[in-house]
């Protein structure tokens, strides 16, 4: 073989590594994970599940709840009824978040008089009224959010997740 045949199919080949190692790097749903919070989910990947009806919910209250599954260590998340319009359901006064910490998966818990979600683990804070984003670290990822829906009757259902529990988004 030429030499010039030879250095054209090192390039082409080298090429061909390159592009499919950033198209792997930059397409998650290639790698079957999760779209990042900037993506658009087109379909749910988990079975939606009533959590509770928002007349069980009064204004500053919370429900920690299971799901996707009721098993899963890393399946718990929380549902807040909070400050009206920025958040999810009919007031946009509803955030609900997985639980476990984004930096060592401590599960965090609701801090009634911040009103922010705290890791007793490392002290890393949440803000649940802005999209469960880190005001205090160590971590730094915010925690996976979970998309809820309130029907014309008032029951509230988890229906999807962006992020993965424990990794965040």
């Amino acid at each position: 073989m030429k030499r010039r045949n030879l250095l054209i199919t090192i390039f082409a080949v080298a090429g061909g590594a390159i592009t499919a190692f950033f198209t792997w790097f930059t397409q998650p749903s290639i790698r079957g994970q999760t779209p990042t919070h900037t993506e658009t989910l087109t379909q749910p990947r988990y079975q939606k599940k009533k959590i509770l009806n928002i007349s069980e919910l009064k204004p500053g209250s919370y429900i920690v709840f299971n799901w996707p599954t009721e098993t899963e260590r890393y399946h718990v998340n929380i549902l807040i009824r909070g400050k009206e319009g920025k958040g999810m359901g009919r007031r946009a006064d509803l955030y609900a978040y997985n639980l476990v910490c984004t930096h060592l998966q401590c599960q965090v818990k609701y801090d009634e008089n911040t009103d922010m979600l705290v890791c007793p683990c490392h002290g890393s804070i949440f803000d649940p009224s802005n999209d469960a984003n880190v005001v205090k670290g160590p971590a730094a990822k915010p925690l996976a959010k979970i998309l809820v829906e309130e029907d014309d009757k008032g029951d509230i259902y988890a229906v999807d997740m962006i992020g993965e529990p424990g990794q965040g988004r």
